[in-house]
């Protein structure tokens, strides 16, 4: 059975909203693969991100649910804190992986 999540118009104008916090707090959220979206800050040393993956069930990567789902996630407190090198080898290798 294929799914096809999609926003409510309550948790667009949420989305809009956190949107603008995670910009004055400078929190990036990025799609990564069209799978994997992460709401990620950097705090000096180190860097505290959380994720959001797209179903295997959706018929569709859809950005804003991912985007959503991260910042609300990061918000609630859901997120990994990382040393900052270690997250750049983390994402390298990512990336690094998806290229073969």
């Amino acid at each position: 059975m294929t799914s096809n999540s999609k926003l409510t118009a309550e948790q667009k104008i949420i989305l809009r909203d956190w949107l603008d916090i995670a910009f004055d707090d400078n929190i990036n959220v990025v799609n990564m693969d069209n799978v994997t979206t992460m709401a990620y800050r950097d705090c000096g040393d180190n860097v505290e991100f959380s994720t959001a993956v797209m179903s295997s069930n959706e018929k569709k990567f859809r950005a804003k649910v991912g985007r959503y789902h991260a910042l609300e996630r990061f918000f609630d407190g859901k997120r990994v804190i990382m040393r900052r090198i270690d997250f750049q080898i983390m994402c390298e290798n990512v990336w690094d992986f998806w290229a073969l």
